[in-house]
């Protein structure tokens, strides 16, 4: 028999837990463009911004903060 599982029994995933230095990083950025989903992407860059701090993305990238 197939049990069911809800959603809601599932436990969170947090990306973030796993990126710990700039390759895991890099690996994880260049799978989700690789995707080609833009609001996938946007949500990656996000995950990174809270591993990383978003004043140092700005810093790199050369995008400002609040466009982050």
């Amino acid at each position: 028999m197939n049990k069911k599982i809800k959603v809601a029994d599932l436990p969170n995933f947090d990306p973030a837990e796993h990126l710990k230095d700039d390759a895991e990083i890099a690996a994880y950025l260049s799978l989700v463009i690789d995707e080609g989903d833009p609001g996938e992407h946007a949500h990656a860059l996000g995950i990174v911004a809270s591993v990383r701090g978003i004043a140092q993305i700005a810093e790199e990238t050369g995008i400002g903060p609040e466009a982050l």
